[in-house]
């Protein structure tokens, strides 16, 4: 799961489901898995045996269309590293823990703040593009989460410093673009939809009843539909940035996909009560920020787990 966007996200009452449930109950934690493995690993198949290929074959096509284009590519290299080398000292720096804790919790909460504000004074550039706002906060949300989520391996480790992996948190940030800003915003677009807050008219029971009714069958749909598709996408998208080979995803996902469901269940739909019941108006969209942080080092955690 995960918010609507980084600072927002329906509201429900909890689902009659846990992981419990999922593992001994009525639903086979293995048929479940034996569905997900018959029908994703084909497709692993396919992209890895078709796509992968294709995709060489495209990039050496465009090699000559690009090669005039590399001089410029070049001088834009150039400045951009002599704009980031007053910040090369830090590349090699070790952090301590509560230093990466609050450079995270700044981050995140510095993001939400300014997109917000943005949004309330209503910038043109955050109303007419709201995927690439949501992409950029996506991006910051999660390398904020994946820092976290490297100094929670090291503390494991008994190590309470971080000199941080920067290669892993580009593709953390990469991974935040994809699956916590694009895809969540065009998920909850569909849903709103087919199941809109708006009432329609002639109801023949009372409004409120069927404003819960809705917000329950939203959250419902969140965790069972978009929480199972983001954590699949997060483990692959790891894998794919990793290099993994096709079995090593599929034990990845073998492993790790139901724990990660089943906790996405746990998380969310409490959230969501606390949210729309004890939370201010006001202070909702920072709340979100930083849940969604937290959120996004479990999931960096878990995908990275060895």
């Amino acid at each position: 799961g995960g918010p609507t966007s980084p600072v927002s996200r329906p509201a429900s009452a909890r689902p009659a489901f846990s992981g419990d449930y999922l593992k001994g109950g009525m639903i086979s934690g293995s048929r479940i898995m034996g569905a997900v493995k018959r029908g994703i690993v084909p497709v692993g198949n396919v992209i890895h045996n078709q796509c992968l290929p294709l995709l060489r074959q495209l990039k050496q096509g465009l090699s000559p269309v690009l090669a005039p284009l590399q001089p410029l590519y070049d001088q834009c290299a150039s400045a951009l590293g002599q704009l980031t080398a007053p910040l090369a000292p830090l590349g090699n720096r070790e952090f301590k823990e509560n230093e990466v804790y609050a450079a995270a919790a700044a981050l995140a909460i510095l993001d939400v703040l300014v997109v917000t504000f943005f949004r309330v004074r209503g910038e043109l550039f955050v109303e007419r593009y709201p995927v690439i706002t949501n992409a950029l906060q996506g991006a910051a949300l999660v390398f904020a989460g994946d820092a976290i989520a490297q100094q929670y391996h090291n503390r494991k480790k008994g190590v309470l410093t971080l000199r941080p992996d920067w290669k892993r948190l580009r593709k953390a940030s990469l991974i935040g673009v994809i699956n916590v800003g694009i895809w969540p915003y065009y998920w909850y677009l569909l849903v709103d939809t087919f199941l809109p807050n708006s009432a329609p008219s002639h109801l023949s029971y009372p409004l409120w009843l069927y404003e819960w009714c809705i917000l329950a069958l939203k959250i419902s749909l969140d965790s069972a539909v978009n929480g199972a598709i983001s954590i699949l996408s997060s483990l692959s998208l790891w894998s794919m940035l990793d290099g993994d080979a096709v079995t090593q995803w599929q034990t990845k996902v073998e492993q790790r996909f139901l724990p990660m469901w089943a906790m996405d269940w746990r998380v969310w739909p409490l959230y969501n009560i606390l949210c729309f019941t004890v939370l201010p108006l006001s202070m909702r969209p920072l709340t979100s920020g930083v849940a969604s942080m937290l959120w996004n080092g479990y999931m960096s955690f878990m995908s990275q787990r060895v």
